[in-house]
């Protein structure tokens, strides 16, 4: 799903910062247009070369905030929505697959997935 992030977010996937319009899974994009942290991109209505210029007007504000990532990181993280991530609407199955994907254990609950896919 295209969206244009009205804050900066940080998920496994990647830093991305306000203003920036990427193409991220709907398991990320979803929760994160829901909490207000994104807004979703119609790609069909906009003008050609829209979404290029918002893209490279929004690269040099990437590239100092990887310079300054660490002075940032705990700015970053305060944006992130503690309660949402990308594992967070998967369905057990889902979940198995993502821990085998990460040489984790497999078994257990649906929480107990989620807690080792998070790193808790």
């Amino acid at each position: 799903m295209l969206i244009e992030l009205n804050q900066s977010v940080a998920s496994r996937a990647g830093v991305y910062s306000r203003g920036q319009i990427v193409d991220v899974p709907d398991t990320l994009a979803k929760p994160w247009i829901e909490s207000g942290h994104a807004s979703p991109v119609d790609p069909v209505g906009s003008e050609p070369g829209t979404d290029a210029d918002q893209q490279s007007e929004s690269e040099p504000e990437v590239e100092s905030e990887e310079e300054s990532l660490t002075e940032n990181a705990e700015q970053v993280d305060e944006d992130v929505p503690s309660d949402t991530d990308e594992y967070s609407e998967m369905t057990v199955a889902e979940l198995r697959d993502a821990a085998k994907t990460e040489d984790l254990s497999t078994s257990g609950t649906k929480a107990e997935l989620l807690a080792r896919l998070r790193g808790e």
